[in-house]
């Protein structure tokens, strides 16, 4: 596929710059199921300005190459700066040196040695996408709304103590964080926690867990990715419609018609009893996620919720029942009412991650006891 061929949206976050101004330019991407984001940031005294991003459906891509061609291209000509390095953030499973991953949720894979060799970047390497957003909470101020609203504020925040990462989409993401004192930054650890097996507390859920499994993979457990993603939600409206539990009302007919079911079943989640039931459902395991990987890493820094179902429906997440639900622990309840709760609101923050990553190579692929020559 010819670059020039692909369709794709543009943000720009500084149109006119000064390029004597920044530093060092490097580039950060996000390539998701759905959507595939490439960013050209510029660094100054260790800060990170995004430029511009170029953003594409992922399923009008064959590889990553086209995409990435375009934005350098489009880096060169807008701003008329050469980009050296980046960093690539993507679901699945990393190469021991950084250098390819087999895409979780795409039908291709990304190898970053066959892409510098096609086009004018000198230094690429790949971490897990959690990790990338993981890495962006380095560049941001908790007590800013406008990136990180607070669920749950404690008085006394432990800024240096182990942080965690979760978010549902497409799939479903982790990843640990701990605070490296000699570089002055949180160091974020790949994991495919999203799909460890989901834990049930009651003859429903289990019914539901295993329909779920019954209809999706009968020899294998049931994850948390597979109730808390965008399939999982119209899992488990499936699983409700089909035990009739409530009267249907004139937005269950569109749900059950629409090929975009996800979305709508946020969007009437308020309206309709069974979209409604889906949400008190996923509310339930999605605290109960977060607070397993609270106590699993002692998370007194703080748990922070990200992915697209989290921005669209932030009332679930500030509700009572989200929060009673989290604190639930024979011996430990006391110190989960003390891990503050935050959800990222910012959509481009993987973006800012990447770029921060790409910009501080040397010290996380160090951190990951990876070859360095090239950074």
């Amino acid at each position: 596929m010819n670059e020039d061929d692909l369709d794709y949206t543009t943000q720009f976050f500084q149109k006119n710059i000064d390029v004597e101004q920044y530093d060092d330019f490097v580039l950060g991407a996000d390539v998701g199921g759905t959507t595939t984001n490439i960013a050209v940031g510029g660094t100054k005294n260790n800060a990170i300005m995004l430029l511009f991003s170029l953003n594409f459906e992922t399923k009008n891509l064959s590889s990553l190459l086209p995409a990435l061609k375009q934005t350098l291209s489009f880096a060169k000509k807008e701003y008329d700066l050469h980009v050296s390095r980046g960093c690539i953030g993507a679901a699945g499973i990393v190469s021991d040196d950084h250098s390819f991953v087999d895409l979780t949720n795409i039908s291709w894979n990304i190898d970053t040695k066959d892409l510098i060799k096609k086009t004018s970047i000198d230094a690429l390497f790949i971490l897990n996408d959690f990790q990338v957003l993981g890495y962006s909470l380095n560049t941001v101020d908790v007590n800013d709304e406008t990136e990180i609203m607070s669920i749950r504020k404690i008085e006394e925040i432990k800024t240096k103590k182990p942080r965690v990462l979760l978010g549902g989409g497409t799939g479903l993401g982790k990843t640990i964080l701990r605070y490296d004192t000699k570089n002055e930054l949180f160091h974020a650890f790949e994991s495919e926690g999203g799909h460890v097996d989901i834990p049930v507390h009651t003859p429903f859920e289990l019914e539901l867990i295993e329909s779920i499994q019954k209809k999706k993979h009968p020899q294998y457990p049931v994850s948390y990715e597979d109730v808390l993603s965008g399939n999982g939600l119209v899992d488990i409206y499936s699983f409700l419609r089909l035990k009739k539990l409530y009267k249907k009302s004139k937005y269950t007919v569109i749900v059950d018609q629409s090929e975009d079911k996800p979305s709508l079943i946020s969007k009437y989640r308020l309206d309709d009893e069974y979209c409604k039931e889906t949400f008190r459902l996923y509310r339930r395991f999605f605290a109960r996620c977060a607070k397993n990987l609270a106590l699993e890493s002692v998370a007194f820094g703080g748990v922070f919720i990200a992915g697209g179902i989290a921005v669209k429906n932030k009332d679930i997440f500030h509700s009572n029942e989200f929060k009673t639900e989290f604190n639930q622990s024979f011996m430990q309840s006391e110190f989960l009412k003390k891990v503050p709760l935050y959800l990222v609101s910012n959509y481009y923050l993987s973006l800012q991650g990447a770029c921060f990553a790409a910009a501080n190579a040397k010290v996380i692929l160090n951190n990951q006891n990876n070859n360095q020559r090239k950074w």
